[in-house]
């Protein structure tokens, strides 16, 4: 248990840490890290915007949040409880199981971003 415990806090430590850089990056130059989906195709994928609602989070801005990225305030804080509540059980367990009521979970939210995707792409 100790030793997933270990691997789990360098894992999120590693990905705040990297967050943090691009949030800082972002809020210096005004760039973030540019999308390979909109790079290749011109359109918008699930996560565009991202950078922007955090940020606009941070500054207490869920108007503005939900203006860059819709799934910033409603399907992100559910998955990372979701993955929260799962991190633990692993730590605990070192099982990853998922149950049939998650696959679904899994893949509603996942055609949640596809769907949000299509229609942000509709208006360009």
């Amino acid at each position: 248990m100790e030793q997933r415990l270990r691997t789990v806090t360098i894992e999120i430590g590693t990905f705040i840490l990297l967050c943090g850089i691009d949030l800082l990056v972002f809020s210096i130059t005004g760039h973030g890290i540019p999308c390979a989906f909109r790079l290749l195709t011109g359109y918008l994928c699930p996560g565009c915007g991202i950078t922007h609602a955090c940020i606009a989070i941070l500054h207490g801005d869920l108007q503005g949040a939900f203006r860059d990225n819709a799934l910033s305030v409603t399907l992100l804080p559910v998955l990372l409880f979701y993955f929260a509540v799962k991190l633990v059980g692993y730590i605990r367990t070192g099982r990853l199981d998922l149950s049939i009521v998650e696959d679904i979970f899994l893949l509603l939210c996942f055609l949640i971003c596809v769907l949000y995707a299509i229609l942000r792409n509709v208006n360009l």
